[in-house]
């Protein structure tokens, strides 16, 4: 039997600062011990909305508070309310660091105006 899985990486230019690359090159190599053949699909800025619906996994890492506010203006307008609709389809995320920050209502930073989230999950974090 051969599974595949796509993974839908959400900013992996702004949202890897502390080492979220290595995140899924671990899932990437679990998967592949066990058979399981892995597509990484880096969503930027600038991908379509369509690469998130070709995905059954969904991750984002983290960032400091600036490039956290460029992807969380993207992802409040754009890839939120696709990625929020995909979850509740039950599409599992793996969210840590600020992107468990950015998946709520707000994000305080430590300095500067609340970041707004999509809702997704609910929590609000100061």
């Amino acid at each position: 039997m051969n599974f595949k899985l796509s993974i839908a990486w959400l900013y992996p230019d702004l949202m890897s600062t502390y080492g979220d690359r290595g995140n899924i090159i671990v899932l990437k190599k679990r998967c592949e011990w066990r058979g399981i053949d892995v597509t990484i699909n880096e969503v930027t800025l600038e991908t379509q909305n369509s690469k998130l619906y070709n995905s059954n996994l969904i991750f984002m890492g983290g960032a400091q508070d600036r490039q956290q506010k460029l992807a969380g203006e993207d992802f409040l307008k754009r890839k939120g309310p696709d990625v929020k609709e995909l979850i509740e389809k039950n599409i599992p995320g793996l969210f840590v660091c600020a992107a468990y920050q950015a998946i709520g209502h707000y994000y305080k930073p430590y300095k500067g105006d609340a970041i707004p989230g999509p809702g997704i999950f609910d929590a609000a974090i100061s």
